[in-house]
């Protein structure tokens, strides 16, 4: 037999006992003060819970009931309410809004398939173009700039509000953009 052959000698079975036995003495230790997770996930000991849950639900009523007594509107009192939760991910959406946010989670999207960026010289640019979608098959590319959408000018139109005006509505597509 050629080739170098393994074998533990008694140094490497002590290391290897040595090992076994600090580990088995940790895991024992931490059982018996019992900071080891309990294998049931309906255990009550689990420390989840929502963050709605510390929120005191009758506060954010009163809180409520005050900014609507000050004369705001449902959406105004809504975004106070919000604000003051101590929640940074709050938000306050509007119907449409509200629509387009749960498409974006569900991965459906209405558009032309083409993302917009505002340039150093305040046009709307095309930054990105979904590769298959109806912008690229019209050969709009990157670095196209927006001009008008179903005839209205863009000019130094917010980039969202170009955007929203090149979705159109579900029904009908925004076949008048003009890109340059």
């Amino acid at each position: 037999m050629s080739g170098p052959t393994q074998r533990l000698g008694p140094r490497g079975v002590r290391r290897g006992a040595a090992l076994t036995l600090v580990f088995a003495g940790v895991l024992a230790t931490a059982a018996a003060t019992g900071s080891l997770p309990r294998c049931n996930p309906k255990s009550e000991d689990l420390a989840t819970r929502s963050v709605a849950s510390t929120v005191d639900r009758d506060e954010v009523a009163a809180a409520a009931a005050r900014a609507v007594a000050d004369g705001k509107s449902g959406k105004e009192a809504a975004e106070e309410v919000v604000s003051r939760s101590g929640d940074r991910w709050g938000a306050v959406y509007d119907e449409r809004q509200y629509e387009e946010f749960e498409q974006a989670l569900d991965g459906s999207y209405t558009g032309v398939g083409l993302a917009a960026k505002r340039t150093a010289d305040g046009q709307v640019e095309v930054a990105r173009v979904q590769p298959g979608g109806p912008a690229d098959r019209a050969g709009i590319e990157p670095g196209d700039r927006i001009r008008t959408v179903d005839g209205h000018r863009v000019g130094r139109r917010p980039v969202a509000e170009v955007v929203a005006l090149l979705r159109g509505d579900r029904t009908e597509a925004a076949a008048g953009t003009t890109v340059v």
